[in-house]
């Protein structure tokens, strides 16, 4: 009887008092875990990369209101810039990151790490990452290190307008000067260097600008990876669709639909390795001229880092605040939306989804008992939405009338384009969803299902947003879909990470893993590879064009309208004078 009661008494206490003060592995206490089931970063690194990430991106928006607008205007929106991102770091302290014992979302942080962002991150392991960035980095042709791709001839013409012209930049044309309506995030620290020290120190923090940028993103995805592993280094970089496996079959039966080749380029031993390479074979076969195009993170890289960088970087924060409920992501989810405004609004456009997934993911009761009264109703919030409204204002001006003919091309379209017959528009359509598409999120369900609420949100969010994405198009080069899918595919690419780093993967799916990485980097690989064919045959490493031979957008406009017949070039880059935004709030053109 006395051990009945004793069992009896053990019983009634033991909802009061623990029987270890530790942590468990249970359900309701899961060990250094976050939503994503893997060791969230420190508390000092995510307040760390969580400060970074708005200084960098942050930056170039406070140059841009003091460079543009009047007095009145410039210095409250530089305000409103510092109050939304101290009170998204306010609401971080306020959460208990600085508190190395503290927990987010139910979850505890390990301790004795300092500012390391993920498991099995160290200084000198740190080193060698920021060694592949730079080595990245300079062969992408950013601030002339490297291969300058096809968009480089834009992107030093903005570079040179922003750095010669008085702010706001003006471009003269035939029909008269109109206002530079384009995204400037990423060449406006360069251009005030180029304004006090020249063209070649402008290059220089170029250069030096990107390597940041690709540092901060791949800090970002090993924390949401949770890993600091050669697989998280190279998945980020080589992560693509496999899209040389349609390639490689259409090449097999003899059917050749790309663009082409280019003319030989014999070597000292006359072999021309253009003629063997792989991307002879259009990759894309399926998708015709730029009609869908979901590229690598390495193509980003090489030719469009002023929109992938802010891309990535925002991403992360974005998805720092669903993962990790206790940073009150609700509080400040606008604020990223609006310091990537003018980086591209196609990075806007593209986070915006995550809104819809932080409303839906996770328990609503767990996040009301975590943060208690937080909502969208918040101060930064507030300011957050003040910028967009004025970014907005900004990019208006591009769609008022302007005196240049379109190419028809670039107009919105939806569901079937006018380039092919509908049955092949679908067929086409069939083959992107499954090979760009389908293929990542099912190699993702075949390593590591989601697990987590949030986790499970993000997955499909990303997955539906690729999947209607496709169906829309605008811009002759459909923009709109390669720029708007950057941040999901980056999402999906830490899914794939994170089931690429199990350790207990079943044989079977170890080796289907490993074959379609293979596949997928054929894609990267080929941009790397050509990079270093081109830097060969040239016989220069570092080749940043002389400035005076950098032309200006309407010199290359003009080229461009020789062939096209239009001006749909120069209409990217220039809005109109009587748009709301330049009629009273920008200064006025000298």
């Amino acid at each position: 009887m006395r051990r009945l009661a004793d069992a009896s008494s053990r019983e009634s206490l033991r909802g009061v008092f623990p029987k270890k003060i530790e942590f468990s592995m249970s359900k309701s206490e899961p060990d250094h875990r976050n939503a994503l089931g893997t060791s969230p970063p420190t508390p000092r690194g995510i307040a760390f990369l969580l400060a970074v990430s708005c200084v960098y991106v942050g930056l170039p928006s406070a140059v841009f209101f003091l460079g543009w607008l009047r007095w009145w205007a410039a210095w409250p929106a530089v305000i409103l810039l510092l109050g939304a991102v101290v009170g998204l770091l306010r609401k971080a302290v306020q959460a208990g990151l600085l508190d190395r014992s503290d927990s987010v979302g139910g979850t505890s942080f390990p301790a004795g790490r300092g500012f390391f962002v993920a498991k099995g991150f160290s200084w000198s392991q740190g080193a060698l990452w920021a060694g592949v960035c730079l080595l990245v980095v300079s062969l992408s042709g950013a601030g002339g290190v490297g291969l300058q791709e096809g968009d480089y001839f834009k992107h030093n013409a903005v570079l040179k307008h922003l750095m010669e012209s008085p702010w706001p930049v003006w471009i003269p044309t035939d029909q008269g000067a109109f206002p530079l309506v384009y995204y400037p995030g990423w060449y406006l620290p360069g251009a005030v260097v180029g304004k006090w020290f020249g063209w070649a120190a402008a290059n220089g923090l170029i250069f030096l600008w990107t390597a940041a940028g690709v540092m901060l993103a791949l800090a970002w995805f090993a924390a949401l990876v949770g890993r600091c592993q050669p697989m998280v280094l190279a998945i980020f970089f080589l992560f693509s669709a496999p899209d040389v496996l349609g390639a490689a079959i259409f090449k097999l039966i003899g059917w050749d639909p790309g663009p082409p080749r280019p003319p030989p380029v014999p070597d000292a031993w006359g072999i021309d390795w253009y003629a063997l390479r792989w991307w002879n074979w259009e990759l894309r076969w399926w998708a015709g001229p730029y009609t869908w195009n979901y590229c690598s993170h390495m193509e980003l890289v090489f030719w469009v880092p002023q929109q992938a960088l802010g891309a990535w970087i925002c991403s992360g924060m974005m998805a720092a605040g669903i993962f990790w409920s206790r940073l009150q992501g609700r509080c400040w989810a606008l604020v990223p939306l609006a310091l990537s405004a003018l980086w591209s609004p196609f990075v806007t456009l593209g986070l915006t989804p995550f809104l819809l997934a932080d409303i839906f993911g996770g328990s609503r009761g767990d996040r009301d008992r975590v943060a208690p009264g937080s909502g969208w109703l918040s101060g930064p919030n507030l300011a957050a939405l003040a910028l967009l409204g004025l970014a907005g204002l900004y990019y208006a001006a591009h769609f008022a009338p302007l005196p240049f003919r379109n190419d028809p091309r670039s107009e919105f379209r939806i569901l079937g384009f006018e380039d092919w017959p509908t049955l092949i528009y679908l067929v086409r359509l069939g083959f992107f969803w499954m090979i760009d598409v389908g293929t990542i999120a099912g190699l993702i369900l075949l390593v590591r299902r989601p697990r987590k609420s949030p986790e499970r949100i993000v997955f499909c969010t990303a997955v539906g947003v690729l999947l209607v994405l496709s169906l829309f198009r605008y811009g002759l080069n459909n923009d709109l879909g390669m720029r708007v899918s950057m941040p999901w595919l980056f999402m999906l690419a830490v899914l794939l990470a994170k089931g690429a780093i199990r350790k207990r993967l079943p044989p079977v799916r170890r080796w289907i893993l490993w074959g379609t990485l293979a596949l997928m980097s054929a894609t990267p690989t080929a941009e790397v590879y050509r990079h270093l064919c081109e830097m060969r045959r040239r016989g220069e490493w570092i080749a940043v064009p002389p400035r005076e031979q950098v032309q200006s957008l309407w010199e290359l406009n003009v080229q461009i309208r020789a062939k096209s017949g239009n001006d749909f070039f120069i209409r990217q880059y220039i809005g109109s004078p009587d748009g709301l935004f330049f009629r009273y709030l920008a200064a006025p053109p000298e």
